[in-house]
């Protein structure tokens, strides 16, 4: 493979927040080595994922490319709708950090088209709605706008549940064109549409089959792109502070939850409160409130419901799958954290706001549950003595066994062996979570 150098190597800075584009970062530092390409266009960039990568590569190798992202920021079925900030979190990033080449447009794909020459774009990259009719249109609408060294990626190439059809027009578009694609990270379809395709990639993509050492190489990479351990601990920059995600799932009777009746919501750190405008007509019987974070300990203070401005007030079921629980502070030691909210009859809701706030996270999550520990042993070990001290007392040489009545000598017995028992099995189930924790963190480490 030609060009190879240590730019696909290179740490991406900007892939903290939710996105099933990063195993293809190191594929985007190659690409805009390689094609160098003078104008790149995004359609659909959501939370930045796989734009602010090709930016930072244009940043990182000097490269002269005038970058543009086309999104409304709004969401889609498909993936979800979103709320103001996260446009407002994207355009942070774009105006700190890549101003002097890169433009955001808020607008549909179709509205940005007369913003573009036809016959400029070098490189365009394609992941908006999913449909085969749609994905189809921003191809053929798009065409005339690619340069005779032009390159069109299309994410989601592998995805084939429900209404996705970027696969069914992939598989088409290889009977006109010259293509390759990647089978990992749901899929990454690449077409060389312009006649002057550097030879080099050209060659790239004639070699680039399912079993080929390009394939094994960025399948690698992006796995380790994705990985804890390489992905950039900061999300995003919101006022230059760290920045809370969580999504919220929801689903009317006899529904399970599904992507498509789901929302984001952001938040700066320094701030307690997740948004949620929810986008059914429907009557709602449950939530699922993700917080998005690993090994996470949370305070939840409040839940809010409204149908319009008018609060819901309504009694509901909580349940989650914390490992440890003390009032309204919840320990999880999984790295999918989730709250469900339950109603007793079907709601007409349409903003719910919960205030949190989150304690720990990530590794620091581990060291809490080590004081949960301590703690626990050393209570444990204080309530140990007093009932040792009670109970020697009532069988001291001091006191006849006549003036003990023989049922309250089993019944203290029965809660001694009972608390301890109970204490141990408490004791052990957050050792082992703690150990399942810290295996997985090992291992990320190796």
């Amino acid at each position: 493979m030609k060009n190879l150098s240590n730019i696909i190597f290179t740490k991406p800075k900007f892939t903290g927040l939710p996105s099933a584009w990063v195993e293809h970062v190191p594929f985007a530092f190659y690409l805009i080595e390689i094609l160098k390409p003078s104008l790149f266009v995004e359609l659909g960039t959501f939370t930045g994922a796989s734009y602010f990568s090709f930016c930072q590569a244009v940043k990182q190798l000097g490269v002269s490319t005038q970058s543009f992202a086309i999104d409304h920021w709004k969401g889609d079925f498909q993936s979800g709708f979103i709320n103001d900030r996260v446009f407002q979190l994207v355009d942070n990033i774009n105006r700190n950090h890549f101003h002097e080449f890169s433009k955001l447009l808020r607008m549909s794909f179709d509205e940005a088209l007369p913003n573009f020459e036809n016959n400029t774009i070098d490189l365009l990259h394609i992941d908006g709605c999913h449909t085969y009719e749609a994905a189809k249109h921003d191809f053929e609408t798009w065409l005339p706008k690619m340069s005779d060294r032009g390159v069109v990626l299309f994410h989601d190439t592998q995805e084939r549940v429900g209404d996705f059809g970027v696969w069914k027009l992939f598989q088409e578009l290889k009977l006109t064109y010259t293509t390759c694609e990647f089978l990992h990270g749901h899929g990454l379809g690449i077409v060389c549409t312009g006649k002057h395709v550097s030879q080099d990639f050209i060659e790239f993509v004639h070699n680039c089959d399912e079993n080929s050492f390009s394939q094994k190489l960025f399948a690698a990479l992006g796995k380790l792109a994705a990985s804890e351990k390489y992905t950039s601990s900061h999300k995003a920059e919101a006022g230059k502070q760290p920045v809370l995600i969580a999504k919220l799932y929801f689903s009317q009777a006899d529904q399970n939850f599904s992507e498509i009746n789901s929302v984001y919501s952001f938040c700066a750190k320094n701030e307690s409160e997740l948004m949620f405008q929810i986008t059914s007509n429907e009557k709602i019987s449950q939530f699922r409130f993700d917080p998005l974070e690993n090994y996470l300990l949370i305070k939840l203070n409040d839940i809010r419901f409204y149908h319009g401005v008018k609060p819901v007030f309504a009694s509901y079921q909580l349940s989650s799958n914390a490992v440890y629980v003390v009032k309204d502070v919840f320990l999880f030691s999984t790295q999918d954290p989730s709250f469900t909210i339950s109603f007793r009859e079907p709601l007409l809701i349409d903003n719910v706001i919960f205030n949190v706030e989150y304690l720990e996270t990530g590794i620091k999550t581990l060291e809490s549950m080590a004081e949960v520990i301590n703690k626990l042993k050393t209570e444990n070990e204080l309530l140990q003595q007093k009932q040792r001290s009670y109970y020697q007392m009532f069988l001291s040489k001091d006191t006849r066994s006549d003036d003990l009545d023989g049922e309250l000598q089993k019944t203290i017995s029965r809660l001694l062996i009972l608390h301890h028992s109970r204490f141990n099995q408490l004791l052990l189930w957050i050792e082992k979570s703690i150990k399942f924790v810290m295996f997985k963190m090992i291992g990320r480490k190796k």
